[in-house]
């Protein structure tokens, strides 16, 4: 008899387990594209957020759930300015320490150095000539405790001449210069005027 209740048991159970699972609602955290707005470019999803191609400069930018498409848009966008600008400040941040290494400075000091460069720089940048090249968006459903949301992945690809793109750092770069003589900064100035003499070269792409 008491082998028979035991198997009455586990038979109850598998039923409860089998019933559970027919009525599982979806998975949380589970997502699905719903909609697209064309093909996806390779773009996309290439290693780098910024290239140069056929005398242009192509800067991607992109937003992850956004919940609506023209602020989502619009994001990317501001995203690919953000990208441009700190290809520039890149460029700062290396011949900065560069130039603060030589003169024996702490690295308190370095970081400091290079930091007010770099801030400068970020805040003073003039970007012109920045035309759109190319956009992708996707829908996205995913499931949620409460059901389900839908949200928006936002992508675009911007180009601007390499001449604009050049002149662009230039103006970055004297503002530089004229901030460290302002500032009687001769440091500054120099590892300024340096990182101009290697773009005038050609020793910087």
């Amino acid at each position: 008899m008491g082998r028979w209740t035991v198997g009455l048991v586990f038979l109850v159970m598998a039923v409860l387990v089998l019933s559970s699972c027919a009525t599982r609602g979806p998975i949380v955290g589970k997502q699905s594209v719903v909609e697209t707005s064309g093909k996806k470019g390779d773009w996309i999803n290439a290693r780098e957020d910024y290239f140069e191609k056929k005398g242009n400069m192509y800067f991607r930018g992109l937003v992850h759930k956004a919940y609506d498409l023209a602020l989502g848009r619009r994001q990317a966008e501001a995203d690919a300015k953000k990208r441009i600008t700190e290809s520039i400040t890149s460029l700062v941040r290396t011949e900065y320490e560069d130039y603060a290494r030589g003169a024996n400075m702490s690295e308190d000091d370095v970081g400091r150095f290079v930091a007010d460069g770099i801030a400068w720089t970020s805040e003073n940048i003039r970007i012109s000539g920045i035309m759109p090249d190319e956009s992708y968006w996707e829908k996205v459903e995913a499931s949620t405790y409460e059901g389900v949301e839908y949200f928006y992945n936002c992508y675009v690809l911007v180009k601007m001449s390499k001449t604009d793109y050049n002149r662009t750092r230039s103006r970055a770069i004297d503002g530089l210069i004229e901030k460290a003589r302002a500032e009687k900064n001769k440091l500054a100035e120099e590892a300024a005027m340096e990182l101009k003499r290697k773009l005038e070269k050609g020793e910087i792409q």
